[in-house]
Order: structure tokens, then sequence, then C-alpha cells
């Protein structure tokens, strides 16, 4: 299982704006999320092709920090027709979204942000960006978890599938990739 930093915006300049509210309020609503006219980065096109179904993703909201988390639904794919990997589908549940968020400066502090969590390393100018499993288990993790004391019994539920899947997988042409 990868996990993946992906970032909303609602001051994009491509006028398709979105915030994480939107999802946590209503989860049925993140599939088809991204598309050409939101996702026209190489580097995120680069990302999405490497999601999997069941992967975790971080949701970061600009201006903001970190809201919450999730799962993918599916593969990262191609909006019909494009020839670019920009669609990614969130799952309904489960999900967590967060008390307190968490910004990009507090995930600076950590010792190994820059080499661990992409979004961490300076070029933020796109959506999707990696972490590694050191990165998210502690640092993003760690970070979560000292600003949400009240949360820490949701997160352990939710990280139940984490934990679970964090070994090796299988891709859809057979070759294993790390967890």
């Amino acid at each position: 299982m990868d996990v993946w930093w992906v970032v909303a915006s609602e001051y994009a300049s491509s006028g398709n704006d979105w915030h994480w509210d939107y999802y946590f309020k209503c989860p049925e609503d993140g599939l088809d999320w991204g598309g050409e006219s939101w996702i026209k980065s190489r580097w995120s096109f680069d990302r999405i092709v490497d999601m999997r179904d069941g992967d975790l993703a971080v949701l970061y909201q600009s201006q903001e920090g970190i809201l919450g988390l999730t799962y993918l639904a599916g593969d990262g794919r191609q909006e019909h027709g494009s020839g670019d990997f920009n669609v990614i589908d969130f799952a309904a549940a489960p999900l967590v979204a967060l008390e307190n968020p968490i910004t990009i400066k507090t995930i600076k502090t950590y010792k190994g942000a820059k080499e661990n969590v992409e979004f961490a390393g300076g070029f933020t100018q796109s959506t999707v960006f990696r972490v590694t499993k050191q990165g998210f288990e502690q640092i993003v993790l760690d970070a979560i978890r000292s600003a949400n004391p009240g949360q820490h019994r949701e997160l352990d539920e939710f990280l139940e599938k984490y934990h679970a899947g964090s070994g090796a997988t299988t891709r859809p042409d057979g070759s294993k990739r790390e967890g």
C-alpha cells in the first residue's frame, strides 16, 4: 500500500475550485476527482498512474493544511479521451476528517520531512505527491496524532486497513510492489 499527498485548492487559477469539506460532507462525491481541466501537471500524471485501489490519501487543503485521510476506491485512471492519468476515485468510507489541520510548516519541522514527504521538498506546483512509509508513520501520522488527541481511537480504527495492507501487494500486471 502506498501513501499519497493530494492537494485541493479553493483558489485554483483554472476556476476548478475544491475544498475537502465538500468530500467530508458528501463522501460519495469522491469519485471522478480531477480530470484534464483540473490536473495538468506531468508530475501528477506520473504519480496517478501508480495509484492503486486501497492506497491511502493524505488530504491537504491549500493555505490550510492536512484536513483528513481516506483510501482510494480504484486505481488512478485517465479521463475518457484525455490520454493522461488524471482521475482519482476516493472511497466513501472509511475516512477521517481532522478536528485540527496540520500545516506544511509543522510537517517541515520533522527530521527527514523533505526526503520522505515530496510536498515538503519545496516543489508544490502540482496536485499529487508521494509519501514514503516512514514519512507517513513517523512524520505525518505523528503530527496528526499530536494535534488531534481526541481522535486517536478514530485514527486507530481507520488505520486498521493501512496496517493490514502495508506488506507486498500485487499490481494488475502481476508484478510485486512493496508497501
